[in-house]
């Protein structure tokens, strides 16, 4: 099939595949996943703020998904912030976040890999890459619709 939408939904699942068998054994779900690496990115944010970064995935957040992350030990939540749950790491959360973003990241750079590979079978070189390519037709799509809503 060589639809785009088919092709990238493929090779999201192909990239997460990693940390989705790291996930099942910690037991920890995608949306787990979703909340580290948003937190990640900046730690202590509020409920209503993991809900609408995590939304543009598609995933909704609720309290009681938070709330299994606390009793885990993976995060704090903290009520005090305008009547909204702040959500913050625990030194075991962001443990968990870097090894599960370690594995993405891996994932990614073996990726990036094979795409080189194919890139020097096919002869191609500086600004033709597909690397090169895929990330700026994937940005664009991002910035697109970002723009759109």
């Amino acid at each position: 099939n060589d639809w785009l939408g088919f092709m990238l939904a493929r090779a999201y699942y192909q990239l997460l595949q990693p940390v989705r068998e790291s996930l099942q054994s910690k037991g920890l779900r995608d949306i787990d996943y979703s909340i580290l690496a948003v937190l990640s990115m900046g730690d202590g944010r509020t409920i209503a703020e993991l809900a609408g970064i995590i939304a543009f995935a598609g995933q909704e957040l609720t309290v009681d998904d938070a709330q299994r992350l606390a009793a885990r030990g993976l995060v704090t939540l903290d009520p005090a912030k305008d009547r909204d749950v702040l959500v913050r790491f625990t030194d075991a959360g962001r443990e968990c976040a870097i090894e599960l973003l370690a594995r993405a990241k891996a994932a990614e750079s073996a990726a990036e890999r094979d795409l080189a590979i194919v890139d020097r079978y096919q002869g191609v070189s500086g600004d033709e890459r597909g690397t090169e390519a895929l990330f700026h037709l994937l940005l664009g799509l991002a910035l697109r619709h970002q723009i759109l809503e």
